[in-house]
């Protein structure tokens, strides 16, 4: 069986964010570091659960979007956690951004999983894959509001 490009991405996301968070201050590890090492573990939760329930097919089909829903929202946990880092000078703008462009791949890929699913939920349909949804949602918050 051929590994999927999202799980080696999940597990270089993880590998990055495991090195950036041991560069932390003992005192930023304890809740900042452990929401970054959280959210990737997480995320490599959600698509091995979306990719065993897609292979059931059928009704494993909506456990498989459901899941690939929450990936979308441990990789939005992680560019939360991830932007509080270097807006704490924790972390470098430079190694922000090789950080953050992998868990971008990363939420294509899962997009992209999202809309491989045979199309049964009018959500997808529409064009809204759980990879899409929190782009969309921020799109739309009007500035200065919390979401």
């Amino acid at each position: 069986m051929q590994q999927s490009p999202l799980f080696a991405r999940a597990y270089d996301l993880a590998k990055e964010t495991l090195k950036v968070v041991e560069a932390f201050p003992r005192h930023r590890r304890a809740v900042l570091g452990r929401q970054l090492e959280e959210s990737v573990f997480a995320l490599h939760g959600f698509v091995t659960e979306a990719a065993r329930a897609a292979r059931k097919g059928g009704a494993g089909t909506v456990a498989a979007r459901s899941a690939l829903a929450g990936a979308d929202g441990a990789l939005a946990a992680h560019a939360f956690a991830l932007r509080l880092a270097v807006d704490s000078q924790l972390l470098t703008v430079g190694r922000y951004g090789d950080v953050s462009r992998l868990a971008a791949e990363c939420g294509k890929l899962v997009g992209g999983f999202a809309r491989s699913l045979p199309a049964g939920d009018p959500a997808t349909r529409a064009g809204r894959a759980p990879g899409r949804l929190v782009e969309q949602q921020q799109r739309e918050q009007p500035p200065g509001s919390e979401p």
